[in-house]
């Protein structure tokens, strides 16, 4: 972060892993992060401290707004519970999804993120141990156990680098929508099979791109409040360690 600003750049992003650990770097350092709140993105000044940015949950944000509108978002299955799993459900949240349930093969890390949900947002979080049997005969057309409304793939599985697939084949059908960010590159197994369903979809290439836009917005307006609401200002002084020495 010091080498960002020492180096002349306006802005640097940090996409992931490095995001997640930006933010924990920069919470374990006591800095004013709300509870929830991921950093991506440093704006520089001249002087004083940067200012820290979550570009990506707003782009989301703004992905999901007209993706949902109209339709059915009660409640909402997050396969992923790592830093876009965070994003996701922060994003939800915000736009007044009452309902959130994670599923994680890490466990822990899914407990971990439902009670932060709890914490930070006035959504109710809880969590799912297998994705087996999620779909079954009696749920109502396109409805899964519990009335989901909608599915949220967080994970990069099933995109071109990962192959797999996150949930069970069977099940899918319409109303049911799905977001797959994992899809930036053309379809995905999960993406064909809720086409071929008549489900409603969201892709990782729309929401990249609503990401890179936002991201040059942010930059370029020098962190004007429509960057990211809850943007906070980080003093670098205690950063100049390198993150390779800090320990």
């Amino acid at each position: 972060m010091g080498a960002g600003r020492s180096g002349g750049f306006d802005a640097v992003h940090f996409a992931d892993p490095l995001r997640s650990e930006i933010t924990d770097l920069l919470a374990d350092r006591r800095s004013p992060l709300a509870p929830g709140q991921i950093v991506d993105t440093l704006l520089f000044s001249d002087e004083g401290p940067a200012l820290g940015c979550d570009a990506g949950t707003r782009a989301l944000e703004e992905c999901l707004a007209p993706f949902l509108a109209g339709r059915p978002a009660h409640h909402v299955l997050i396969v992923g519970a790592g830093t876009e799993g965070q994003s996701v459900a922060m994003a939800l949240a915000t736009l007044g999804v009452s309902r959130l349930t994670f599923y994680d093969r890490d466990m822990g890390r899914a407990a971990a993120l439902a009670n932060l949900v709890n914490r930070a947002t006035r959504s109710r979080a809880a969590l799912l141990a297998s994705p087996e049997g999620l779909f079954h005969e009696f749920s109502r057309p396109g409805l899964t156990r519990g009335w989901i409304d909608g599915i949220v793939n967080a994970t990069p599985v099933g995109g071109p680098h990962r192959p797999g697939q996150v949930l069970p084949d069977e099940g899918f059908q319409a109303p049911l929508w799905l977001v797959d960010i994992a899809a930036t590159d053309g379809a995905t197994p999960l993406t064909r099979r809720a086409a071929d369903r008549g489900c409603a979809l969201l892709t990782g290439a729309e929401i990249a791109r609503r990401r890179a836009e936002r991201l040059l917005a942010c930059s370029q307006g020098r962190g004007h409040v429509s960057c990211s609401p809850q943007s906070c200002q980080i003093d670098l002084a205690p950063c100049a360690t390198p993150i390779s020495q800090a320990g």
